[in-house]
């Protein structure tokens, strides 16, 4: 894996950003939004164009933490779409990727705390 994907799954961001980010992902369409966030020639290797939208969000989170006037969620949002599509692009799955919704796994020898697994096996 790539140090800039490593780094994009380090990212720590409130669940209700992600979530709304995650949802956006079906309406993104790299052709249109990508120009439009970057306003330039676009890299040819998707690990860099995932950079450079990692630096944009990078500024703009730290306005998001500091309550900027100029800051707005549709454009972070923007920026955490495109971020997500390009880390896909690059080998990012679903499996790989930090879910905020996805509960810790139990341990192989806890039991269900409903019980419902022994009454299946039971029935």
């Amino acid at each position: 894996m790539c140090e800039t994907l490593k780094e994009f799954t380090a990212l720590s961001r409130p669940r209700l950003l992600l979530r709304a980010a995650r949802l956006g992902l079906r309406d993104y369409h790299r052709a249109t939004h990508l120009p439009r966030l970057l306003g330039q020639a676009l890299p040819a290797q998707n690990s860099l164009v995932l950079r450079r939208l990692m630096e944009k969000e990078t500024a703009l989170n730290a306005q998001r933490r500091l309550g900027a006037i100029g800051y707005r969620v549709a454009d972070h949002l923007d920026l955490l779409i495109a971020m997500m599509d390009e880390a896909r692009r690059i080998g990012l799955t679903e499996e790989t990727a930090p879910d905020p919704n996805r509960a810790p796994a139990p341990a192989p020898d806890q039991e269900n705390a409903s019980g419902i697994d022994s009454f299946l096996r039971a029935t």
